[in-house]
């Protein structure tokens, strides 16, 4: 079978708003349909995140094109990703696996319940934005959920590079009676994490940063707890392969992490997990913001656990969905 590419929108269950003042309504992407090697049909997605994809949907519908006709693999990450997915022989070995999901708190006054619905229903780590408040309403807000959690699970925080140095350092004074597992890049000035950690001893997962930079260049970051990957971000199954062996020689934690794909996509970063993350829980929340999905059934990722090959058997792509474009 010649590979076929297709196009796609899915409807969110509510407007998405990024950066630059951008707002999604729908997520729109591009299916790669392929012949593994071992004789069964592949479909991996490529789906550009505006604002944070350098490239277009027209860039990788031009690269994707390309790759079928001269057989070279693309340099665009979601591109690649796609074909990468599309075209690998076969799931990893471990469909018997268990993955494990953090829980994300919505950054209001349900948070605190919500952390303790979330620690009650089984899981080990949920996951809190802060950085677009003030700093004194997110010390309150981290304190309240931590006492929620109590203990039952870790908090994680993820900041965005949305803080100075000096509101940085006075979010880490305000909480240091709270034990954090990590904050995902507190500065908007990234060159100053090190001093950051050497300052503060908060401990930090790096992130944006990561896409700056190779995987060899990852040993100058050493003061790093973890990294978080986004596969859709940085190039694929090659790209995330190369990103934990540099991070596992380092003694850092893999943090496997969603950008708003579908199931197809979801299917090929729950099987990354289960090869990458060494039971540490991942990021795979922004699958419900999609109110449809390309998968029938729809995957069930709202849960602590999930068993991979409870996931990886749901094989069905909704072609009336799509549309070929080549």
């Amino acid at each position: 079978m010649d590979p076929a590419l297709f196009t796609f929108r899915l409807p969110l269950v509510r407007p998405l708003p990024l950066r630059g003042g951008v707002t999604l309504t729908e997520r729109e992407g591009c299916l790669v349909r392929a012949a593994r090697a071992d004789g069964s049909i592949g479909w991996g997605e490529a789906s550009p995140l505006p604002t944070f994809n350098r490239e277009t949907m027209d860039d990788v519908i031009r690269e994707v094109v390309a790759w079928a006709d001269s057989g070279a693999l693309p340099q665009m990450p979601s591109a690649r990703f796609a074909v990468e997915s599309a075209t690998r022989k076969h799931w990893p070995t471990t469909r018997d696996a268990v993955v494990r999901l953090n829980g994300l708190l919505v950054a209001s006054n349900a948070a605190p319940e919500q952390a303790r619905r979330l620690a009650e229903a089984g899981y080990r780590a949920v996951k809190l934005k802060v950085g677009s408040a003030d700093v004194q309403t997110d010390i309150a807000r981290v304190q309240v959920v931590h006492n929620a959690l109590n203990g039952r699970a870790t908090l994680r925080l993820d900041a965005n590079r949305q803080w100075t140095w000096a509101q940085a350092t006075r979010f880490a004074e305000g909480i240091q009676e709270h034990h954090i597992e990590y904050i995902e890049e507190p500065l908007a000035d990234a060159s100053r994490l090190a001093e950051f950690v050497a300052s503060t001893s908060v401990p930090i997962a790096l992130d944006e940063s990561v896409l700056e930079m190779t995987p060899a260049q990852l040993q100058d970051h050493a003061y790093a707890t973890a990294i978080v990957l986004k596969p859709t971000f940085g190039g694929g199954w090659t790209w995330a392969e190369a990103w934990h062996a540099a991070a596992s020689a380092l003694g850092m934690e893999v943090i496997l992490s969603a950008a708003f794909e579908s199931g197809v996509g979801l299917q090929h970063l729950v099987a990354m997990a289960a090869q990458f993350a060494d039971g540490v829980p991942v990021g795979l929340d922004t699958y419900r913001w999609l109110a449809a999905d390309l998968l029938r059934p729809r995957l069930a990722l709202a849960q602590p656990t999930l068993n991979v090959a409870d996931v990886l058997r749901h094989t069905a792509v909704d072609e009336g969905l799509l549309t070929r474009i080549a």
